[in-house]
């Protein structure tokens, strides 16, 4: 492990020494080369216990503190568990192994993290304007952020705007559709109910609703500042989730896409049509 950590060990003594300038590399090579092929015969008396307290000196400001382990545990309590899980592993096997099941933890969760992204049903807030030229303002908002909840104002008979909050990808594709899906059901009514006799055996029925005062979906408005990114595998579950929402709705439901950051994000025509 010693010539593994040989460069690291360097350079975090001369951080300690308080060096300030990249020439310092220059003496720091000199000295390597000095040993390496002068000064070899004299390490061979040199004991172990000294090479390993150069390591310990050089690593010693990397170790977390409580400082630092309560910031993980405020910011992210997943974060801390594998943070727990690489020193439990790096006491009882080595580092190595702490190193490769840390990162393919953090990978995986990065993953579940990338494949549940939220979607959000917007809603809007009206701007006091002294200027009745141009009518009134609105600012578009989480409907279910507790700080706006209170405040918001209904939208347009029949509009229903969707904000999803990252990137939809093959990972997050069918999520962030059956997200959609559920806020168009639950915020609009069915145009027309399909019988039972009509529907598949695997569909679960929804309770009837009496008397619901939500209204009939006929704008789907996508708000896309925050989609960077579309690929193929989207576009395909979109098409699918457009025949969704027209069956569920009775009728054809016009989609409008806001936001999108550049033409290449990968939203289309064909993502309309």
């Amino acid at each position: 492990a010693y010539p593994s950590t040989g460069a690291f060990s360097r350079t975090a003594v001369m951080a300690r020494s308080g060096v300030k300038t990249p020439i310092a590399g220059v003496f720091s090579g000199a000295v390597v080369v000095l040993a390496l092929y002068v000064l070899t015969p004299a390490f061979f008396y040199i004991p172990e216990a000294v090479l390993a307290a150069v390591v310990i000196h050089a690593v010693l400001d990397l170790m977390a503190g409580p400082t630092f382990l309560k910031t993980l545990w405020k910011t992210s309590i997943v974060e801390f568990f594998i943070f727990v899980v690489s020193v439990i592993i790096s006491c009882f096997a080595d580092i190595e192994t702490a190193i490769y099941v840390s990162v393919g933890l953090y990978l995986l969760l990065l993953f579940f993290r990338l494949s549940r992204p939220e979607v959000v049903s917007v809603g809007r807030i009206e701007q006091d304007s002294l200027d009745e030229l141009f009518g009134k303002h609105y600012t578009y908002v989480n409907e279910e952020d507790p700080n706006f909840a209170s405040r918001t104002s209904d939208l347009p008979q029949g509009l229903l705007i969707v904000r999803p909050t990252q990137s939809i990808l093959y990972p997050s594709a069918n999520h962030v559709s059956e997200q959609i899906l559920h806020l168009v059901k639950s915020r609009t009514r069915p145009g027309s109910e399909t019988g039972v006799d009509e529907k598949p055996w695997n569909e679960v029925l929804a309770p009837i609703q009496e008397g619901t005062s939500n209204p009939q979906l006929e704008y789907l408005l996508l708000d896309f500042g925050s989609v960077h990114r579309m690929d193929v595998t989207a576009m395909h579950v979109f098409s699918s989730l457009k025949m969704a929402v027209e069956k569920y709705s009775g009728r054809q439901v016009e989609w409008h896409f806001c936001g999108i950051p550049n033409e290449r994000a990968g939203v289309g025509d064909d993502g309309g049509e």
